[in-house]
């Protein structure tokens, strides 16, 4: 009985220990995985987010998000961080018409060429990111990664575009 409460008690301590790890490391666990805890933590920067990312970022909490708001989230923190962040929010930083955001929808008839922002303004919250950064070798595969993705989607949208416009054709 005595040796059954110290294992107990041994399964417990190691359980506490392994939660100290991981605990305030809001590191979108639901769409990229836990993150490695071996080097230390660096800043990664300071950003501008859409208030209306936040709960994802902090939670992983994709409640009252379209999919392509979802998929703009996802590709931001693909690209940035892909070994996991932490982050805090200044919310003394607000900007409510920022037409410069961190990431957000494109505005498609924006004429950058022009100087109009390529993003429709939105409202914004500084956050600071933490976590560990890429070596070299990480930093060319995660570059070749998100090239990939980007010619991936690139393609689908290219196909949904045909299947719009045989769509249309059929209809006149």
């Amino acid at each position: 009985m005595k040796l059954e409460l110290e294992q107990r008690a041994e399964q417990t301590e190691a359980k506490t220990e392994e939660k100290v790890v991981t605990k305030g490391t809001s590191l979108f666990d639901s769409a990229l995985g836990k993150p490695e805890q071996k080097g230390k933590l660096q800043d990664l920067g300071t950003y501008d987010v859409p208030e209306w990312a936040l709960n994802y970022l902090e939670n992983g909490d994709a409640s009252g998000l379209t999919d392509k708001e979802q998929n703009i989230v996802d590709k931001f923190v693909k690209e940035n961080f892909p070994k996991g962040f932490t982050m805090s929010v200044d919310f003394e930083n607000v900007n409510e018409f920022n037409r410069y955001p961190a990431f957000d929808e494109r505005n498609e008839s924006a004429q950058t060429n022009r100087g109009e922002a390529p993003f429709l303004a939105t409202k914004t919250v500084s956050a600071k990111f933490i976590g560990e950064k890429l070596d070299l070798a990480e930093e060319q595969t995660a570059s070749k990664s998100v090239s990939q993705d980007n010619d991936q989607q690139q393609d689908q949208q290219e196909e949904e575009a045909l299947v719009v416009a045989s769509i249309d054709n059929q209809l006149i």
